[in-house]
């Protein structure tokens, strides 16, 4: 099993989220951040839930992070087939490309977002 930091930190880094990004949503410094991820700062169950929410997994995921694992179960994609499975961690390449498809879906929705956000910011400049 791995420290609560380093589970923290492979769950960010397999999220693409960045250390600004999760202390921004945590109203802390970035600084502040490291230190979680490296022991230097102890967590509180508060902040540990936080943490969770901004990741999207539920706490005991934190806690039980393996370092085989790979990735994370995604609530909405359950598999029950040959896969390896880690407690909630499944490394199947099924699942992995029904993940990817999900992402790429979930990337192409932001873009159309983002255009529609910028369309209504660019005619709200205009006014």
């Amino acid at each position: 099993m791995m420290e609560v930091g380093e589970s923290i930190k492979k769950l960010r880094e397999w999220r693409n989220f960045s250390q600004q990004y999760m202390a921004d949503a945590l109203n802390i410094s970035q600084q502040n951040y490291s230190r979680y991820e490296t022991g230097e700062i102890e967590f509180s169950v508060v902040k540990l839930q936080r943490i969770a929410e901004v990741l999207e997994v539920p706490v005991a995921h934190i806690f039980e992070m393996d370092e085989k694992a790979i990735f994370y179960k995604m609530d909405n994609v359950v598999h029950q087939g040959d896969g390896y499975n880690v407690g909630s961690m499944y490394t199947d390449p099924k699942l992995l490309d029904k993940l990817e498809k999900q992402y790429e879906a979930r990337i192409a929705d932001l873009k159309k977002e983002l255009e529609y956000l910028k369309s209504i910011l660019d005619r709200t400049l205009r006014s």
